[in-house]
C-alpha cells in the first residue's frame, strides 16, 4: 500500500478475503474476512493486468496492459483511503 502498511488478499470461491500476514516459514492462515469492495476490486484488476502482461510478454506481443484508472482504496490496516493505479 501507499502508506507503507502490506495488505494480503487471497481469491477464494470468486470472492476476495483479507488475510492475515504468514508468519515466515509458515504456511498463510485461512482468510476469514471479507475484503472491503475498493481492496477486492483493486486486487482483481491488478491481477488481471498482470496476467495479461505475462501473456502478452509470454508471446512476444510487446504490448503493455495497465488499470485504466486509479481506484480509491481504504488501507485495511491503518485505514488511510488512497487512490490506487
Amino acid at each position: 500500500m501507499p502508506c507503507g502498511d502490506t495488505a494480503f488478499v487471497e481469491k477464494h470461491d470468486e470472492k476476495w478475503y483479507e488475510s492475515p500476514q504468514p508468519a515466515p516459514g509458515q504456511a498463510p492462515p485461512h482468510p476469514t474476512k471479507l475484503a472491503a469492495e475498493g481492496l477486492s476490486r483493486y486486487a482483481q484488476e491488478k491481477f488481471s493486468v498482470r496476467a495479461w502482461n505475462a501473456l502478452s510478454k509470454h508471446f512476444e506481443a510487446g504490448i503493455e496492459f495497465s488499470m485504466k484508472a486509479p481506484i480509491d482504496v481504504t488501507c485495511p490496516v491503518c485505514g488511510h483511503t488512497q487512490s490506487m493505479k
